[in-house]
């Protein structure tokens, strides 16, 4: 379990520092629709991480093992939150690329 946080916890925040640092300089109306799709993207990492401790609950909370739910979400949570992000940080970059003055 050490392993995993040493390992998915940096991916998580190097996730974060992308998705949140590197916004393209857009002007205001553009600006809006990447603010929705900024949020969209959050909503998507939120669900995906309920979605894992919902299915680790029911799966795992019943059985011998029950114990260990809470930290198969946390991990699931953060693998997920981070590939989430990260997509969503890639499909931004290519999607809502600043225009140059001619175009």
């Amino acid at each position: 379990m050490v392993v995993a946080l040493i390992l998915f916890l940096p991916l998580f925040l190097v996730s974060i520092f992308l998705f949140l640092r590197c916004r393209p300089k857009l002007d205001l109306s553009e600006q809006r629709v990447v603010v929705r799709f900024d949020r969209a993207v959050f909503l998507v990492a939120l669900l995906a991480s309920g979605g894992a401790a919902a299915y680790f609950r029911s799966t795992t909370g019943e059985s011998v093992d029950r114990a260990w739910w809470p930290v198969l979400a946390g991990l699931s949570a953060l693998v997920l939150s981070s590939l989430v992000l990260f997509v969503g940080f890639v499909i931004r970059s290519l999607m809502f690329k600043p225009r140059r003055g001619g175009e």
